[in-house]
């Protein structure tokens, strides 16, 4: 392709004579550089987000009209803990017995009744107003009290 000489005159602006870096046109470029920028910053916040996310300790405890819920996330290395303080709490039962992994539905001997699902880590226990008497829950509302008061630690 021949060079074409400057004339002096001004070139009508399109797409088409747009060359300022490497032969490309600007226009395609910003797009990119804030994509890749995009992207790296994501990736640098969800890395940090998730590396940490172990060391957190979050408990909520719920209660409404029908449901007691106590949701527990904690440093893994407190689960032999947890664990401990159930078993002793829920005696005679045992409720974990070995694995660590719990997810199931639990019944007492004064018939008290909820579900709890754990794993290192995390616990959920849900206990329905419907299937409990007054005492029974106060049962409930203690443990978990006490839980996350006392043995699971920030």
């Amino acid at each position: 392709m021949p060079v074409k000489k400057a004339t002096g005159k001004a070139m009508p602006v399109n797409y088409s004579n747009i060359f300022i870096i490497n032969q490309s046109p600007i226009i395609m470029k910003t797009p990119y550089v804030i994509l890749i920028t995009g992207i790296i910053a994501l990736s640098i916040c969800l890395a940090f987000t998730i590396g940490n996310s172990s060391n957190r300790t979050n408990i909520k405890i719920t209660e409404t009209p029908w449901l007691f819920k106590l949701e527990a996330s904690y440093n893994p290395a407190e689960s032999k803990n947890v664990e401990d303080y159930l078993n002793q709490s829920l005696k005679p039962l045992r409720v974990f017995t070995g694995t660590g992994d719990v997810d199931r539905q639990i019944t007492l001997a004064d018939s008290t009744t909820f579900y709890i699902r754990a794993s290192a880590g995390r616990l959920l226990l849900k206990a329905y107003k419907c299937n409990n008497t007054a005492a029974s829950l106060q049962r409930v509302k203690n443990i978990c009290g006490q839980l996350s008061k006392n043995v699971i630690k920030p």
